[in-house]
């Protein structure tokens, strides 16, 4: 049986910034502060918490990409997030811990013949951070570990 158990309310605010402070920099910046709420009878009751499930108050993305000179088509670039506490059950009695992840990568684009092409490499969750996600419905996925991708790309 499903059924209403009260009403959720995010109250914050967002901030983003981009720009290129560097020659051959790009950076681009995001920061969400919430307030999650959760009200009504069951909370009232003292059946559910008041913060909702998976939701954090504070989530921080960054990533910045550098073009290196004298290297035609080639950049490196980082990716960085920072998600803070989670609540992690619907009593408010279990939480997440705060974690921050690491991407880095390279580009190099090319052409093969006249075709343009983007080589791409990475390597995702850099410091092999180990988390759990939580759905809003309570159940829990494993954060993937270290992994490393490459990949071609073509324009035709």
């Amino acid at each position: 049986m499903y059924r209403q158990l009260g009403t959720v309310t995010h109250r914050g605010a967002e901030a983003s910034l981009s720009g290129s402070p560097l020659e051959g920099v790009s950076m681009v910046a995001g920061l969400v502060w919430l307030r999650p709420r959760v009200t009504g009878q069951a909370v009232d009751d003292g059946r559910i918490g008041a913060r909702p499930i998976g939701r954090t108050p504070l989530f921080v993305d960054a990533s910045a990409d550098y073009r290196i000179p004298g290297l035609t088509g080639f950049s490196i670039d980082a990716h960085a997030t920072y998600e803070a506490r989670r609540t992690a059950n619907a009593a408010n009695t279990a939480a997440l811990p705060a974690r921050a992840i690491l991407d880095l990568g390279a580009r190099y684009r090319s052409h093969v013949g006249k075709v343009p092409t983007l080589l791409r490499l990475q390597v995702r969750n850099v410091a092999d951070t180990f988390g759990w996600r939580v759905s809003g419905g309570g159940g829990y996925t494993l954060l993937p570990g270290r992994r490393v991708t490459a990949s071609v790309t073509a324009d035709f």
